[in-house]
């Protein structure tokens, strides 16, 4: 679903996976191990993307990549629905105070 994960969010999820409460550190010990990956606010959409989603140029993308397909018999188990960033759901993430997981 492209969802950010918080502290809390991928404590829980931690939680979940190893069937016991990790420390309170555990956090901090994570991002230690993990130098590529920071805290931080998730950068707000550049208002061009915005414009270029409309009917005709979303439209035309699909024809392109039905051709593709076509042309390339590629099965459908071996096309999957991939972005680079996550989906915004709710309210928006920059007036909340909380921090997400980035690379």
């Amino acid at each position: 679903m492209g969802q950010l994960l918080s502290k809390g969010t991928i404590w829980a999820k931690a939680e979940l996976l190893c069937r016991r409460k990790p420390g309170c550190k555990w956090v901090i010990q994570f991002l230690c191990w993990h130098p590529d990956i920071t805290l931080g606010k998730p950068a707000a959409l550049d208002p061009q993307c915005c414009q270029s989603f409309n009917w005709t140029v979303v439209e035309h993308y699909f024809k392109l990549l039905q051709k593709v397909i076509e042309e390339k018999e590629i099965p459908w188990e071996n096309i999957y629905n991939m972005d680079e960033k996550g989906c915004q759901q709710g309210g928006g993430w920059k007036s909340s105070p909380e921090k997400y997981f980035i690379p």
